[in-house]
């Protein structure tokens, strides 16, 4: 969130700002839970149409909305991966001894942004993780560690099992997880889409059995926003 205000605080004056973030649409829609996990870290969904950006700006349509989004969506991701990242979470609670996992070349961006926003102390800085579709579903769990660990659960999704019946390469094994998109469209002077900045995860790794990027939803959003004629400027 931190990196969501740090950028409109560059595109926009204050009070612009503050008209477009203000807390029933940013820092309210942060749940966090009880237990301190962070699987338990999402926006609340959100669909809201308004007019904020350029409210004094002269000769704008009455009919120009900004538009901001929340929502989660169905994704996948290397069960290995997927394992990596769970165990590095647990070692990096503020409460444990636990030795982090070795980094690859491939993990080792991951890594570092779970080691610097995992548990940063302002909660407007909180990392949002990757979650599977047991971890999702089971966000509320008041006890840390089963809020964390659900590899017996995530092993035992439908493409999971399909997997091993096909006796599928285990280093190739994916699952289905839950990631969130953020999205605001903002319109300029004109009363066109002028800014839109999206937030959501992207293919981390090379090694990933999409090489063409097809599933990879940063790359195919900005793809048609390159090519969209109606949108002047895209800011990510």
């Amino acid at each position: 969130m931190g990196w969501v205000e740090a950028l409109m605080s560059k595109l926009y004056n204050p009070t612009q700002v503050y008209r477009i973030l203000i807390p029933e649409r940013w820092v309210r829609r942060q749940y966090q839970g009880d237990n301190d996990a962070p699987p338990a870290r999402f926006m609340r969904p959100l669909f809201q149409a308004f007019a904020e950006s350029h409210l004094d700006g002269p000769g704008l349509s009455a009919h120009a909305t900004d538009m901001v989004l929340f929502m989660p969506f169905l994704h996948w991701d290397l069960q290995r991966r997927h394992e990596w990242r769970t165990k590095t979470m647990e070692a990096l609670h503020p409460g444990t001894s636990l030795a982090p996992p070795t980094w690859t070349t491939d993990e080792q961006k991951d890594g570092s942004l779970l080691s610097s926003y995992l548990w940063d102390h302002h909660p407007r800085h909180l990392l949002h993780p990757r979650r599977s579709l047991y971890q999702y579903y089971h966000h509320a769990f008041q006890h840390y560690h089963r809020a964390i660990f659900t590899r017996d659960r995530d092993g035992d999704q439908v493409v999971s099992r399909f997997q091993r019946t096909k006796r599928v390469d285990s280093q190739m094994h994916v699952l289905t997880v839950v990631d969130q998109l953020w999205l605001s469209v903002l319109i300029g002077p004109s009363g066109q889409a002028y800014t839109v900045i999206s937030c959501f995860p992207q293919t981390e790794s090379r090694k990933t059995p999409d090489p063409e990027g097809v599933s990879d939803v940063l790359q195919q959003v900005n793809l048609h926003l390159l090519t969209d004629p109606f949108i002047d400027q895209v800011s990510l």
